[in-house]
């Protein structure tokens, strides 16, 4: 399954040559009960199993079996590729993307960050967010979890949550979290 192409030819008098192109796992899909390696375009080519040590982001929001398939999965894949390889420095590493027909893309990273950046655009939406993340930082809002919503570039829109710490021991009783 890992195999994308191969080509055969022979230089005569005596030389056979084989070029070998594997396919590159980009991201992690779900098909049914478990998860497939899918490469950049949008080909699902392997179950993954117990012995594949991958680390890579999970697009989420697809049906991989439909008849048409989504028409923002290959934005999603060709987003993935430019931010999932290396750690960006503003956005850390993508661990989802998300597609939804009706409202675009979503990011999610192991920052604590949530984009969502709509249906186009998505380069200069990334541009954009990193004078925001910027911006945020000098006024000390950059830790715990935050909803940055890029869909429309002339408004930006940021949610900030502080990261949740331990419940306090000293009250009896049930305790919650909000």
């Amino acid at each position: 399954p890992w195999v994308r192409h191969i080509y055969v030819g022979r230089e005569l008098p005596d030389r056979l040559v084989l070029d070998v192109r594997e396919r590159v796992p980009i991201a992690l899909v779900r098909q049914g009960s478990h998860f497939c390696l899918m490469d950049a375009n949008g080909f699902v080519f392997k179950k993954l199993s117990q012995d594949d040590e991958v680390d890579l982001a999970i697009v989420t929001g697809v049906d991989i079996e439909a008849k048409e398939p989504s028409v923002l999965l290959p934005e999603a894949l060709k987003l993935l590729d430019k931010l999932g390889g290396q750690q960006n420095p503003s956005l850390g590493l993508v661990s989802e993307v998300h597609v939804d027909e009706v409202f675009g893309l979503s990011v999610l990273t192991d920052r604590g960050l949530h984009l969502k950046l709509g249906r186009d655009h998505f380069e200069d939406k990334i541009r954009q967010l990193d004078i925001v993340l910027a911006d945020l930082e000098k006024r000390g809002m950059k830790n715990g979890h935050l909803f940055v919503d890029l869909t429309d570039s002339a408004k930006v829109t940021v949610q900030h949550r502080e990261a949740m710490g331990k419940a306090k021991e000293e009250r009896k009783g049930p305790q919650y979290r909000i």
